[in-house]
C-alpha cells in the first residue's frame, strides 16, 4: 500500500493507493466505483472516499468536482474541484482513498452544505473513465 500527501494552499489531500496483481489487459477505458463514502461530515470531520479501479493502463490523474446542490447557494465561493496526480503503482486493479477536511468542504454559511462528487480518472494515455457521481454528502455547518 502506498500513501501520498499533497499540500495545496490551506488544503491537505491524502490519497492512499492499494494495489494487487492480476493479469493486465492491453488497454481500454478505466473503470471506477465507490467502495465507501462518508455521507455526513460533522464540524471538524473528514470526508473519506474509498474508490476501486480497474484499468489496462496505469492511472495518472484523479479529478474530483464538488457539486453543491444546496437550495440556497453558499455566499462564500472557493475552488470546488481537485486535480491530483496518482502515485506510481504496478497493477491493473486497486483502490484509491481520497480524504478532505471539513474546512475545505464547508462554506461556513448558516446552513448545511449538501453536495455530490463527480469523479473521473485518466490513465497515462489520457483515456478517461466515465464520470462517477457519488451519493449525497452533507457537511454540517450548524
Amino acid at each position: 500500500m502506498k500513501s501520498s500527501r499533497f499540500l495545496l494552499p490551506g488544503i491537505l489531500i491524502t490519497m492512499t493507493l492499494a494495489v494487487w496483481s492480476c493479469s493486465k489487459s492491453n488497454g481500454g477505458k478505466p473503470k471506477i466505483s465507490i467502495k465507501s463514502i462518508t455521507p455526513d461530515i460533522p464540524r471538524g470531520g473528514i470526508l473519506d472516499v474509498d474508490l476501486q479501479f480497474t484499468s489496462g493502463n496505469k492511472l495518472d490523474t484523479l479529478i474530483v468536482h464538488f457539486v453543491r446542490i444546496n437550495q440556497i447557494p453558499p455566499q462564500n465561493s472557493k475552488v470546488d474541484s481537485l486535480r491530483i496526480g496518482i502515485p506510481e503503482y504496478s497493477a491493473s486493479k486497486g483502490e484509491l482513498e481520497l480524504t478532505q477536511p471539513f474546512d475545505f468542504l464547508s462554506r461556513g454559511d448558516n446552513a448545511n452544505d449538501t453536495l455530490v462528487l463527480k469523479i473521473i480518472v485518466f490513465d497515462v494515455n489520457k483515456i478517461y473513465s466515465d464520470t462517477l457521481t457519488s451519493p449525497k454528502v452533507v457537511v454540517h455547518n450548524l
